[in-house]
């Protein structure tokens, strides 16, 4: 615990982008929110290293530190920046490394967490099993098994959008509804990221009285591929399947 003696001890760090007391709270000076594309200022944030959660501004934030990434200098060169599946960090040099092993003790917890996840979850990935041929039901459709961090499915959120607007239209074209979350009146559902292509989830959806394909699957049907890149997802599926035979 040495490690985090001035992050939850009483010792207090009096700089501008971070102040440092009992209760694992920090004032930084610049948070971007990837997913929502916005930058907060003066925001305060607590870690602790009992859950797997942070408090941004008093509102609880999941915190995935699978991705911790260093990034360098920004601009101006008053910070270092620590980039993450949902967050960048501006921080000053002084507290820098406080905050980076902050992060990188929560990554290794969660590396491990997935090794035994990923021991416990293996065989269902590696079970075949196939989609549905995609019909008129498709006009009613949704989209499940959607991602905070966009990119990882070889995409943007502004392209993410897009292909929903285009669905939005489609579907009413052709007298259906595309639905933003799972609907009873849906016949459709389309897996999104490429964690979810298993059999027990294709099940599960099935089970539930929907059809069930792919969003690459859906993005061809359409012709939609000059928005999406369905080439690097369908790569991304085949490398999840190869890693899950390898374990």
């Amino acid at each position: 615990m040495g490690l985090f003696k001035d992050s939850f001890g009483k010792k207090e760090t009096n700089t501008k982008a971070i102040t440092v007391n009992n209760e694992g709270k920090y004032i930084i000076d610049f948070l971007k929110i990837r997913r929502d594309d916005i930058t907060l200022k003066n925001v305060q944030v607590s870690f602790s290293l009992e859950t797997r959660y942070i408090m941004i501004n008093g509102d609880q934030k999941y915190f995935d530190a699978y991705i911790v990434d260093e990034i360098g200098w920004s601009e101006d060169n008053k910070y270092q920046r620590i980039i993450t599946r949902d967050f960048c960090f501006w921080i000053k040099p002084k507290d820098y490394k406080t905050l980076k092993d902050i992060m990188m003790y929560r990554q290794k917890e969660m590396m491990e967490e997935r090794k035994v996840s990923d021991e416990r979850v293996k065989n269902d990935y590696l079970i075949p099993f196939e989609y549905d041929v995609i019909d008129d039901d498709i006009y009613k459709c949704f989209i499940t098994g959607k991602t905070s961090n966009i990119e990882s499915e070889v995409g943007t959120i502004s392209d993410f959008r897009k292909i929903e607007e285009k669905l939005d239209s489609i579907c009413k074209e052709h007298g259906g509804k595309y639905y933003k979350s799972e609907a009873k009146s849906a016949k459709f559902a389309i897996i999104f990221s490429y964690y979810n292509r298993t059999e027990s989830v294709v099940n599960s959806l099935r089970e539930k009285g929907y059809k069930v394909t792919s969003f690459e699957n859906l993005i061809e049907h359409f012709e939609l591929t000059k928005i999406w890149d369905t080439k690097g997802l369908k790569e991304r599926v085949r490398k999840q399947k190869e890693y899950f035979e390898s374990i």
